[in-house]
């Protein structure tokens, strides 16, 4: 007996040690969310895509009844953005809204990340994408992508091609090794500059975002002779898309999509899937993004978000290995 009872005695001092740990788990799992939401951008803000962000933060933050902020962090195409949310505290409260270009285009044109742009992040949604128009200068005497091509081919290594970023770089480059034309490639580190050098008769021809440079071909700037969409698109529906055009299953675009850290728990990328899913099936917000360029307004599931990033991480690569372009180059 003289055994049993501090036995039972210390039996109960861990039962109530147990009892209070517990009760301290429960006390600090707050509910989802439980103080402010960041949404990382990690481009400039004024773009359409941060337009968008805001527009879908302003309703994110009524649903969940806590504050959202939107902070664009630009530099190295994505990548100083990305990598702020790669290595954010896994809690669903700093998110990335970027595009999945991030995670599939860049890993393949710049040398060592600071993240894996597969492993350490969790596909949230995909929402919607805009694609880009083959545009050229008035200089050129192209109005249409056959004709550009026999241009090209009747002019090899003298037509140019410029780009601003990863995107629109191997877009030009796929466009190139799909058509079999010798061209110039020139980067640019603005659009800007770029739209200068066209509409001055240095530049050719590029890939822009179809928003941007709907801009310049409504002004009569220059000329619109294909979108890299599956499909017309809503602001210029009488331009032809670059498939369409004699190239079956061209298709290039930028998709906005939501990623977390990876290690967020399942139920919290699920309640930001749910929320995120109504606010963009909301008729004035779709009819918003609609009107800044994001025509093909598509949900996707974390599942179907992570499967597209893996078929894009391919594709491109792909694109990378046949063009024979080094990384960092």
């Amino acid at each position: 007996m003289s055994f049993v009872a501090p036995y039972l005695r210390r039996l109960h001092r861990f039962a109530l040690l147990a009892l209070v740990v517990l009760m301290s788990s429960a006390a600090w799992a707050e509910p989802y969310p439980s103080k402010t939401i960041r949404i990382i951008f990690p481009f400039s803000a004024g773009l359409a895509g941060d337009a968008v962000s805001r527009l879908i933060g302003q309703r994110l933050s009524e649903a969940v009844k806590q504050p959202v902020v939107v902070e664009p962090r630009p530099g190295a195409n994505g990548v100083l953005g990305s990598d702020v949310v790669a290595k954010a505290i896994p809690d669903g409260h700093t998110i990335i809204f970027s595009t999945i270009n991030t995670q599939a285009i860049t890993p393949h044109l710049l040398g060592k990340l600071p993240y894996d742009p597969l492993k350490d992040f969790a596909p949230i949604i995909s929402m919607a994408g805009t694609p880009y128009f083959l545009i050229v200068g008035n200089h050129l005497p192209a109005n249409s992508v056959k004709e550009f091509i026999a241009l090209a081919k009747s002019k090899p290594g003298k037509i140019s091609i410029g780009y601003t970023t990863s995107t629109p770089q191997l877009t030009a480059e796929l466009f190139r090794l799909q058509a079999g034309i010798d061209v110039v490639f020139v980067p640019y580190k603005t659009s800007t500059t770029a739209y200068t050098d066209m509409i001055g008769g240095q530049l050719d021809a590029m890939f822009e975002s179809a928003p941007s440079a709907n801009i310049q071909v409504k002004a009569g700037r220059l000329k619109a002779i294909g979108v890299t969409s599956p499909k017309r698109v809503a602001i210029a529906p009488d331009l032809p898309t670059i498939a369409e055009s004699g190239f079956p299953g061209f298709e290039s675009d930028t998709t906005l999509a939501a990623f977390a850290p990876a290690g967020t728990p399942k139920e919290i990328i699920d309640t930001l899937y749910e929320h995120l899913a109504r606010i963009v099936n909301i008729p004035e917000v779709r009819e918003r993004m609609v009107q800044v360029g994001f025509d093909n307004i598509v949900i996707k599931s974390p599942k179907e978000l992570g499967e597209t990033v893996a078929r894009e991480y391919a594709k491109w690569g792909k694109v990378v290995k046949d063009a024979k372009i080094a990384k960092g180059g």
